[in-house]
């Protein structure tokens, strides 16, 4: 986790990189990203950046960071988007003391855990890697001069300091930019996730399954181009970085040939050079043993509440009555939960994001029969499909198609699969409803069940 402050590190680097003015060339202000990044030890960062694919976002970082020597105190709180739902929140403060280094995760803050030994009184540890970067981009900056001296804007203040704004369009950066920076993002791939894809080839890299949009873009990227771009930047009178804030546009390439636009907005602080304190870890006030259990209970009774009022509320919106005072229950026919309601009990599992992936009646009605589905109103099919897309909002259903029916006396019920937004038949979304005597979604699974029927 210590790796992740390289993310900000090589942004700010970045940005240096690829900016000059009137009284200075490029290679002096890599020099100066380059003492700032590997030969600084007291400084303070705050920071935010919002990072979007095709204009949304997927993810916030907050970070505040203190480097004291060899202490040092990196906070980062990290936000994902949910449909509908507040963003989900996540992060960790990661703590060196001289050679010691440890983490305290938001999502388990009762526990200090040990992660290495290391001794780093920088922001980022020099390596031979990482003089090569710095080797390239100089030699870069040397051969575009007098371009960079073009898009960019800078003014001198009366009290010595500078400000200065970087801005390129769409189309204007020389080619050979481009796969240095796509070099940086590599690199930066390297320090945060020990990724190395020098012993993989093209077609691993397109089939790979990676958990995040991050991981995706760090390992599948085949090319990129840097496309409009805006960074405006402070230094003050020592020639030290103060302030940057910008936006940055990327267009990927996969190697899948897929093509998306990868956006970066955000702004940095830097202050208390020389002077910034990074508390020691005997300081810093860690919970008791009797704080600790409580905090622990208090979290796991909030996620059983939290279950149960998720739970409640499908029931009621699937047309069942349930007892309020009837406590959920593990049960193993099946399904990982049961509730009792006035229709009869109710089995479901629910996946590790709080989201039901299957509800069934007990007494469900099962029927033996190809009998085409008719007569389905609008009405109800938008009722239906709004419980399924409140359900799983991530995946959203379009349509439903009609799998068969069954009518006899007052009886109706039907038998639906979901159809995407692209018109695709999805047999992972299946349902069985009761439209008469009395509404109610007697089966719902989206876990591909229905492939066995």
């Amino acid at each position: 986790m210590n790796r992740t402050k390289a993310s900000f590190a090589f942004l700010l680097i970045l940005s240096l990189c690829f900016s000059a003015h009137a009284e200075s060339t490029v290679a002096s202000l890599i020099d100066a990203a380059e003492k700032l990044a590997f030969e600084t030890d007291n400084v303070t960062i705050t920071g935010k950046a919002d990072f979007s694919l095709n204009g949304k976002r997927f993810k916030t970082a907050e970070i505040n960071y203190i480097q004291d020597g060899f202490n040092s105190i990196w906070q980062e709180k990290l936000l994902t988007p949910r449909e509908g739902k507040a963003d989900l929140e996540s992060g960790f403060t990661v703590i060196q003391n001289e050679t010691a280094i440890h983490a305290i995760e938001v999502l388990e803050p009762y526990y200090l855990n040990y992660i290495s030994a290391s001794e780093q009184n920088t922001l980022l540890r020099r390596t031979a890697h990482s003089d090569l970067l710095l080797s390239l981009a100089k030699a870069v900056s040397a051969q575009f001069e007098p371009w960079f001296s073009t898009i960019l804007k800078s003014t001198k203040n009366a009290d010595g300091s500078e400000d200065h704004l970087f801005e390129l369009r769409d189309g204007e950066a020389p080619a050979l930019l481009h796969p240095l920076i796509h070099y940086c993002m590599n690199f930066a791939g390297k320090r945060l996730f020990g990724f190395d894809d020098d012993d993989l080839e093209a077609q691993a890299l397109r089939n790979a399954e990676l958990p995040t949009e991050t991981r995706q873009i760090l390992k599948q990227t085949a090319s990129l181009a840097l496309s409009d771009t805006s960074v405006r930047w402070h230094m003050d009178a020592a020639g030290r970085l103060t302030e940057m804030q910008g936006y940055l546009s990327v267009k990927l390439t996969r190697y899948s040939g897929k093509q998306q636009t990868f956006g970066i907005e955000f702004q940095l602080k830097l202050s208390d050079y020389g002077s910034s304190s990074a508390k020691p870890l005997q300081d810093i006030i860690l919970m008791t043993d009797e704080e600790r259990k409580a905090l622990e209970n208090q979290i796991r009774r909030e996620k059983e509440n939290e279950l149960r009022e998720l739970i409640l509320k499908t029931c009621q919106d699937a047309g069942y009555t349930p007892y309020e005072n009837e406590i959920i229950e593990k049960d193993q026919d099946a399904a990982d939960l049961w509730v009792e309601t006035k229709e009869g009990r109710i089995y479901i599992t629910v996946n590790e994001n709080h989201q039901i992936d299957y509800f069934r009646l007990a007494h469900s009605s099962w029927f033996n029969t190809h009998e085409p589905v008719e007569g389905l109103d609008d009405a109800e099919k938008q009722k239906i499909l709004a419980f399924l897309n409140q359900i799983h909002p991530e995946n959203p259903v379009a349509d439903l198609k009609g799998y068969c029916q069954f009518k006899h006396d007052d009886n109706w019920l039907v038998e639906l699969i979901g159809v995407d937004q692209n018109g695709q038949e999805s047999s992972d979304t299946f349902l069985t409803v009761r439209l008469q005597p009395n509404w109610r979604i007697e089966y719902y699974t989206c876990i591909g069940m229905a492939n066995d029927l």
